[in-house]
């Protein structure tokens, strides 16, 4: 199975942005930092049944990943999202960009079967 997801933005990671950009919907993120080149690179990707709230939480520093806290802190960082309807596709996504991008900062994996997703 695939989904062509329409992936909205590259947001600045602030929680007045995520208010005023993102719904409370569920769906899937991936957050990014620049790197020497200045290209900007996923770190983390994650889903929610509410990524306002989600994206809200990892950006007003009660995230408990240090890893990806120190990167948030630290690194010029951006998030794109893609609304997705089920937490059963939810899952499936974010189990495939776990799988298919390298250096993640990722605490856990899902075990949902891995759903193709374009990343554009």
């Amino acid at each position: 199975m695939s989904l062509n997801l329409r992936w909205h933005g590259l947001f600045n990671c602030d929680v007045d942005v995520v208010r005023q950009e993102v719904e409370p919907r569920g769906g899937v993120y991936r957050l990014m930092s620049r790197g020497e080149d200045g290209k900007f690179r996923t770190f983390y990707v994650g889903e929610s049944q509410n990524l306002q709230e989600r994206l809200v939480a990892h950006f007003f520093g009660s995230e408990p990943n240090k890893r990806l806290r120190k990167i948030l802190e630290t690194k010029d960082c951006r998030f794109k999202f893609a609304y997705v309807d089920t937490e059963q596709r939810r899952l499936g996504v974010e189990r495939y960009l776990i799988d298919l991008l390298p250096d993640l900062v990722n605490d856990q994996t899902p075990e949902e079967a891995p759903i193709e997703v374009n990343l554009t």
